[in-house]
């Protein structure tokens, strides 16, 4: 994601959602989306961002739960709103969906328009 969101003129761009997803397992890739997600919040451009992540493989013995991502990626001092959804190995599609109607509504009270 880190590669993506650096190449877009992120300055001008009006973003009202960014969905992350992050593995509960792999501490790497947990260290690494703290500082990309650090740096995509700092921008004053996103400062209104809606930010939701889903921690996949929550279900596995190893897995961080949502309280440790959330002070992994040092969220607290954000102004966002943020959610933080666990997401099992076994493809639920109730966390997934739990999360974006959460965006949804999020976005509606924002008078966004939902496609």
């Amino acid at each position: 994601m880190g590669a993506l969101i650096m190449s877009l003129n992120i300055k001008e761009t009006k973003c009202e959602a960014i969905v992350y997803f992050i593995n509960s397992t792999d501490s790497q890739q947990q260290q690494k989306a703290t500082t990309e997600i650090e740096t995509i919040l700092s921008v004053q451009a996103l400062q209104n961002t809606i930010l939701l992540i889903y921690v996949t493989n929550s279900d596995q013995q190893d897995a961080s739960n949502a309280n440790d991502i959330k002070e992994t990626l040092k969220l607290s001092h954000f102004k966002n709103i943020q959610k933080i959804q666990c997401c099992s190995t076994n493809d639920s599609d109730k966390e997934l969906d739990d999360g974006m109607q959460w965006l949804s509504l999020i976005l509606k009270s924002r008078q966004v328009v939902v496609q």
